[in-house]
Protein backbone atom coordinates (compact mmCIF):
# COMPACT_ATOMS: atom_id res chain seq x y z
CA UNK A 1 0.00 0.00 0.00
CA UNK A 2 1.33 3.22 -0.97
CA UNK A 3 3.07 5.48 2.01
CA UNK A 4 0.66 8.60 0.12
CA UNK A 5 -2.25 7.16 1.45
CA UNK A 6 -1.17 6.66 4.72
CA UNK A 7 -0.25 10.07 5.09
CA UNK A 8 -3.33 11.08 3.38
CA UNK A 9 -5.50 9.40 5.88
CA UNK A 10 -3.22 11.29 8.84
CA UNK A 11 -3.88 14.73 7.22
CA UNK A 12 -7.47 14.04 6.53
CA UNK A 13 -7.83 12.95 10.47
CA UNK A 14 -5.99 16.07 11.76
CA UNK A 15 -8.17 18.05 9.65
CA UNK A 16 -11.34 16.37 11.52
CA UNK A 17 -9.75 16.65 14.77
CA UNK A 18 -9.63 20.55 14.09
CA UNK A 19 -13.35 20.50 13.31
CA UNK A 20 -11.96 21.77 9.48
CA UNK A 21 -14.63 19.16 8.24
CA UNK A 22 -15.64 20.29 4.45
CA UNK A 23 -11.68 19.88 4.22
CA UNK A 24 -11.61 16.49 5.88
CA UNK A 25 -14.14 15.25 3.90
CA UNK A 26 -12.48 16.35 0.51
CA UNK A 27 -9.22 15.03 1.28
CA UNK A 28 -10.98 11.62 2.43
CA UNK A 29 -13.13 11.85 -0.79
CA UNK A 30 -9.47 12.02 -2.91
CA UNK A 31 -7.58 9.64 -0.66
CA UNK A 32 -10.52 6.65 -1.17
CA UNK A 33 -10.42 7.51 -4.99
CA UNK A 34 -6.88 7.17 -4.99
CA UNK A 35 -6.51 3.74 -3.31
CA UNK A 36 -9.59 2.16 -4.92
CA UNK A 37 -7.66 3.07 -8.69
CA UNK A 38 -5.15 0.49 -6.54
CA UNK A 39 -7.42 -2.18 -5.41
CA UNK A 40 -6.04 -1.82 -1.96
CA UNK A 41 -8.68 0.23 0.21
CA UNK A 42 -7.42 0.34 4.17
CA UNK A 43 -9.69 0.06 6.77
CA UNK A 44 -9.13 3.12 8.53
CA UNK A 45 -9.39 5.11 5.37
CA UNK A 46 -13.21 3.03 5.21
CA UNK A 47 -14.07 3.66 9.09
CA UNK A 48 -12.45 7.25 9.47
CA UNK A 49 -14.44 8.59 6.23
CA UNK A 50 -17.18 7.26 7.41
CA UNK A 51 -17.30 8.43 11.01
CA UNK A 52 -16.23 12.12 9.64
CA UNK A 53 -19.66 11.57 7.55
CA UNK A 54 -21.88 10.84 10.17
CA UNK A 55 -20.84 13.18 12.31
CA UNK A 56 -21.46 16.02 9.21
CA UNK A 57 -24.98 14.30 8.22
CA UNK A 58 -24.04 12.39 5.40
CA UNK A 59 -26.09 9.43 6.06
CA UNK A 60 -25.29 7.66 2.60
CA UNK A 61 -21.92 8.14 2.43
CA UNK A 62 -21.58 6.77 5.94
CA UNK A 63 -23.62 3.39 5.56
CA UNK A 64 -21.63 3.09 2.69
CA UNK A 65 -18.39 3.13 3.94
CA UNK A 66 -19.48 1.16 7.04
CA UNK A 67 -20.73 -1.38 4.99
CA UNK A 68 -18.21 -1.77 2.90
CA UNK A 69 -15.71 -1.92 5.78
CA UNK A 70 -17.83 -5.01 7.05
CA UNK A 71 -17.24 -6.33 3.47
CA UNK A 72 -14.01 -6.40 2.95
CA UNK A 73 -13.20 -6.70 7.42
CA UNK A 74 -15.90 -8.32 9.07
CA UNK A 75 -13.61 -9.12 11.73
CA UNK A 76 -11.78 -5.93 12.73
CA UNK A 77 -13.25 -3.14 14.52
CA UNK A 78 -16.35 -4.07 15.78
CA UNK A 79 -17.62 -0.22 16.66
CA UNK A 80 -18.14 -0.30 13.19
CA UNK A 81 -21.27 -2.54 13.52
CA UNK A 82 -22.58 -0.72 16.43
CA UNK A 83 -22.36 2.82 14.44
CA UNK A 84 -23.97 1.39 11.12
CA UNK A 85 -26.81 -0.04 13.32
CA UNK A 86 -27.30 3.36 14.98
CA UNK A 87 -28.15 4.35 10.92
CA UNK A 88 -30.43 1.46 10.60
CA UNK A 89 -33.38 0.43 12.41
CA UNK A 90 -35.60 -2.63 13.66
CA UNK A 91 -34.54 -6.27 12.69
CA UNK A 92 -31.36 -5.01 10.67
CA UNK A 93 -30.04 -2.63 13.62
CA UNK A 94 -30.90 -5.53 15.80
CA UNK A 95 -28.63 -8.54 13.43
CA UNK A 96 -25.61 -5.30 13.21
CA UNK A 97 -25.62 -5.15 16.96
CA UNK A 98 -25.27 -9.02 17.86
CA UNK A 99 -22.91 -9.43 15.10
CA UNK A 100 -20.42 -6.66 16.85
CA UNK A 101 -21.07 -8.06 20.09
CA UNK A 102 -19.99 -11.61 18.81
CA UNK A 103 -16.85 -10.07 17.73
CA UNK A 104 -16.04 -8.29 21.04
CA UNK A 105 -16.93 -11.01 23.29
CA UNK A 106 -13.81 -12.99 21.52
CA UNK A 107 -11.70 -9.82 22.21
CA UNK A 108 -12.52 -9.06 25.64
CA UNK A 109 -9.03 -8.20 26.75
CA UNK A 110 -8.81 -5.53 25.05
CA UNK A 111 -9.71 -2.28 26.30
CA UNK A 112 -12.72 -1.07 26.30
CA UNK A 113 -14.06 -3.76 25.18
CA UNK A 114 -16.52 -4.58 28.23
CA UNK A 115 -17.77 -0.95 27.97
CA UNK A 116 -18.89 -1.52 24.51
CA UNK A 117 -20.66 -4.71 24.94
CA UNK A 118 -22.44 -2.91 28.07
CA UNK A 119 -23.36 -0.13 25.67
CA UNK A 120 -24.97 -2.13 23.04
CA UNK A 121 -26.95 -4.64 24.82
CA UNK A 122 -28.43 -1.59 26.19
CA UNK A 123 -29.30 -0.38 22.32
CA UNK A 124 -30.65 -3.64 21.79
CA UNK A 125 -32.94 -3.26 25.19
CA UNK A 126 -33.83 0.41 23.87
CA UNK A 127 -34.92 -1.64 20.32
CA UNK A 128 -36.80 -3.92 22.21
CA UNK A 129 -38.62 -1.29 23.49
CA UNK A 130 -39.40 0.61 20.52
CA UNK A 131 -38.65 -0.50 17.09
CA UNK A 132 -39.39 -3.87 18.18
CA UNK A 133 -41.58 -3.89 21.10
CA UNK A 134 -44.29 -6.09 19.14
CA UNK A 135 -41.98 -9.03 18.82
CA UNK A 136 -42.65 -12.30 20.48
CA UNK A 137 -40.81 -11.98 23.63
CA UNK A 138 -39.34 -8.51 23.45
CA UNK A 139 -39.93 -7.68 27.34
CA UNK A 140 -37.79 -10.64 28.08
CA UNK A 141 -34.83 -9.78 25.61
CA UNK A 142 -35.27 -6.23 27.13
CA UNK A 143 -34.63 -7.30 30.19
CA UNK A 144 -32.13 -10.00 30.02
CA UNK A 145 -29.94 -7.44 27.62
CA UNK A 146 -30.29 -4.66 30.29
CA UNK A 147 -28.98 -7.36 32.97
CA UNK A 148 -25.82 -8.45 30.95
CA UNK A 149 -24.97 -4.55 30.03
CA UNK A 150 -24.62 -4.06 33.93
CA UNK A 151 -22.63 -7.12 34.03
CA UNK A 152 -19.98 -6.33 31.45
CA UNK A 153 -20.03 -2.87 32.98
CA UNK A 154 -21.70 -2.18 36.29
CA UNK A 155 -21.40 1.89 35.17
CA UNK A 156 -23.36 1.41 32.20
CA UNK A 157 -25.47 4.98 32.68
CA UNK A 158 -27.62 3.61 29.75
CA UNK A 159 -28.60 0.50 31.19
CA UNK A 160 -29.93 2.24 34.43
CA UNK A 161 -31.54 4.00 32.15
CA UNK A 162 -33.32 1.82 30.21
CA UNK A 163 -33.91 -0.16 33.19
CA UNK A 164 -35.74 2.59 34.68
CA UNK A 165 -37.60 2.71 31.15
CA UNK A 166 -38.57 -0.62 31.57
CA UNK A 167 -39.83 -0.53 35.51
CA UNK A 168 -42.15 2.62 34.88
CA UNK A 169 -43.85 0.85 31.58
CA UNK A 170 -44.78 -1.86 34.16
CA UNK A 171 -45.56 1.01 36.87
CA UNK A 172 -43.00 -0.38 38.77
CA UNK A 173 -42.11 3.07 40.25
CA UNK A 174 -39.90 2.39 43.74
CA UNK A 175 -37.48 0.19 41.62
CA UNK A 176 -37.41 2.52 38.57
CA UNK A 177 -36.29 5.06 41.53
CA UNK A 178 -33.90 3.10 42.65
CA UNK A 179 -32.68 2.65 38.82
CA UNK A 180 -32.61 6.29 38.03
CA UNK A 181 -30.52 7.00 41.97
CA UNK A 182 -28.09 5.22 39.98
CA UNK A 183 -27.96 7.68 36.70
CA UNK A 184 -28.01 10.38 38.74
CA UNK A 185 -24.60 8.76 40.56
CA UNK A 186 -23.03 8.25 37.35
CA UNK A 187 -24.35 11.71 36.02
CA UNK A 188 -22.28 13.21 38.90
CA UNK A 189 -19.25 11.20 37.87
CA UNK A 190 -19.67 12.00 34.26
CA UNK A 191 -19.51 15.45 35.28
CA UNK A 192 -16.04 15.50 35.79
CA UNK A 193 -15.68 12.88 32.61
CA UNK A 194 -17.71 12.78 29.87
CA UNK A 195 -21.13 13.80 29.68
CA UNK A 196 -23.89 11.29 27.35
CA UNK A 197 -25.60 13.18 25.15
CA UNK A 198 -28.70 15.48 25.62
CA UNK A 199 -31.42 13.41 24.55
CA UNK A 200 -30.26 11.16 27.40
CA UNK A 201 -30.25 14.27 29.61
CA UNK A 202 -34.03 14.85 28.31
CA UNK A 203 -34.99 11.38 28.80
CA UNK A 204 -33.51 11.33 32.05
CA UNK A 205 -35.55 14.22 33.20
CA UNK A 206 -38.75 12.99 32.02
CA UNK A 207 -38.24 9.51 33.77
CA UNK A 208 -37.30 11.80 36.81
CA UNK A 209 -40.64 13.97 36.44
CA UNK A 210 -43.09 10.63 35.94
CA UNK A 211 -41.24 9.38 39.54
CA UNK A 212 -41.92 13.10 41.14
CA UNK A 213 -38.47 13.57 41.88
CA UNK A 214 -38.91 16.84 40.97
CA UNK A 215 -35.08 18.32 43.02
CA UNK A 216 -33.91 15.43 40.63
CA UNK A 217 -35.40 16.90 37.68
CA UNK A 218 -33.83 20.68 38.30
CA UNK A 219 -30.20 18.89 39.35
CA UNK A 220 -30.15 17.20 35.55
CA UNK A 221 -31.91 19.91 33.67
CA UNK A 222 -28.86 22.43 35.30
CA UNK A 223 -26.47 19.58 33.51
CA UNK A 224 -28.62 19.89 30.53
CA UNK A 225 -28.36 23.88 30.10
CA UNK A 226 -24.67 23.88 31.04
CA UNK A 227 -24.49 21.50 27.35
CA UNK A 228 -26.99 24.11 25.96
CA UNK A 229 -28.03 26.74 27.93
CA UNK A 230 -31.36 27.75 24.99
CA UNK A 231 -33.08 24.17 24.86
CA UNK A 232 -36.21 24.95 25.18
CA UNK A 233 -36.92 21.25 26.45
CA UNK A 234 -34.98 21.41 29.41
CA UNK A 235 -36.34 25.07 30.55
CA UNK A 236 -39.64 23.93 30.55
CA UNK A 237 -38.93 20.41 32.53
CA UNK A 238 -36.99 22.67 35.31
CA UNK A 239 -40.18 25.62 35.05
CA UNK A 240 -42.78 22.11 35.79
CA UNK A 241 -41.00 21.25 38.54
CA UNK A 242 -40.57 24.45 39.70
CA UNK A 243 -44.81 24.32 39.88
CA UNK A 244 -45.16 20.99 41.36
CA UNK A 245 -42.46 22.60 44.33
CA UNK A 246 -44.87 24.88 45.19
CA UNK A 247 -42.12 27.84 44.11
CA UNK A 248 -44.06 30.04 42.09
CA UNK A 249 -41.24 32.85 41.45
CA UNK A 250 -38.93 30.44 39.89
CA UNK A 251 -41.44 28.70 37.52
CA UNK A 252 -42.24 31.94 36.43
CA UNK A 253 -39.61 33.47 35.62
CA UNK A 254 -38.35 30.42 32.99
CA UNK A 255 -41.56 30.02 32.19
CA UNK A 256 -41.22 34.05 30.97
CA UNK A 257 -38.09 33.20 29.33
CA UNK A 258 -40.05 30.09 27.13
CA UNK A 259 -42.59 32.55 26.34
CA UNK A 260 -40.00 34.70 24.02
CA UNK A 261 -38.92 31.83 22.13
CA UNK A 262 -40.22 29.74 19.13
CA UNK A 263 -41.60 26.37 20.65
CA UNK A 264 -43.27 23.48 18.28
CA UNK A 265 -46.82 23.20 18.67
CA UNK A 266 -46.50 20.40 21.55
CA UNK A 267 -44.49 22.41 23.53
CA UNK A 268 -46.42 25.39 23.11
CA UNK A 269 -49.41 23.31 24.42
CA UNK A 270 -47.64 22.24 27.66
CA UNK A 271 -46.47 25.65 28.29
CA UNK A 272 -50.03 27.10 28.16
CA UNK A 273 -51.08 24.21 30.67
CA UNK A 274 -48.42 24.93 33.12
CA UNK A 275 -48.98 28.62 33.10
CA UNK A 276 -52.75 27.33 34.25
CA UNK A 277 -51.57 25.45 36.67
CA UNK A 278 -49.02 28.00 37.95
CA UNK A 279 -51.52 30.68 38.50
CA UNK A 280 -53.52 28.23 41.04
CA UNK A 281 -50.63 28.47 43.20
Amino acid sequence: MSEQIYTMIAQAKALHEACQLEDAANLYKQTLELASSTGEIPEELLDSYAELSNTTGDAATAISLFQESINRYPTQNPSKYFSLAQLNSGKQSLTLYRAGIEILKQNLSEENSRIQLATAYSAIAELHMSDLCDEENAEEICESSIQAAIEYDPNCIDAYQMLANLRLVRLRFQEAKEAMEKVKLLLEKAKHDSLPSIEFILESMRNLIEIEDFDGVLWVGDIGLSMDEDMPEIIYMQAFAHCKLGRKKESGDLIEILSGKMLDPELFSALEELKQELRKL
